[in-house]
């Protein structure tokens, strides 16, 4: 089984995959973990991922840009056609009552 993970922080989901029980599937060979760095696929200077909201107001939004681009490339290295799952504003609000 393959699992690819677009992110921000690849170091971060590394770490974790690699001290879990993941980690010992990986070493059994039952399970590879491909980490992508959506930041790579920045094309501006600084690679950077985020801009203002159009319109003005608090916060930061993704741009669609670099998470295209490595999610075509996640989906040109698999070799079965692939499960995608996004996360979505329209979900539950996960907070401590979830």
């Amino acid at each position: 089984m393959r699992i690819s993970v677009l992110t921000l922080f690849p170091d971060m989901i590394r770490s974790v995959v690699n001290e879990s029980l993941l980690g010992r599937a990986m070493a059994k060979g039952i399970l590879e973990v491909v980490v992508y760095d959506i930041r790579e696929y920045a094309k501006n200077k600084h690679r950077h991922t985020d801009d203002y909201p159009f319109g003005g107001g608090s916060g930061m939004l993704m741009t669609a840009q670099p998470i295209f681009d490595c999610m075509e490339a996640a989906m040109a290295a698999c070799k079965s056609k692939p499960h995608r799952i996004f996360p979505s504003p329209r979900g539950k609000v996960f907070d401590n009552d979830a």
